[in-house]
């Protein structure tokens, strides 16, 4: 799966079921699956305990830690900022 599918995903859930979290559970699992990757029930609350405090703080910064601990490069982020402004 690429970056472009992934936003398509983010962008197809409207804002607010962003604080649902079996919708939230549903996008992080849907999202794992398709780029092969697979998290346990633990690692899935976890990640939307992060995202739901991510979205209370707004900081960009809180964002690109957790997305830098979880293997996203610099030039993805980089992308990711782009297609967010554009």
């Amino acid at each position: 799966m690429n970056l472009d599918e992934i936003m398509n995903r983010i962008k197809s859930v409207p804002k607010e079921k962003w604080t649902d979290e079996e919708t939230l559970k549903e996008l992080i699992s849907l999202t794992a699956k398709e780029s092969g990757k697979s998290y346990s029930a633990e690692e899935i609350d976890q990640l939307i305990g992060m995202f739901k405090n991510m979205l209370q703080d707004g900081s960009q910064a809180t964002l690109i830690s957790l997305l830098l601990r979880h293997g996203v490069s610099k030039s993805q982020i980089d992308e990711l900022r782009e297609k967010f402004q554009s």
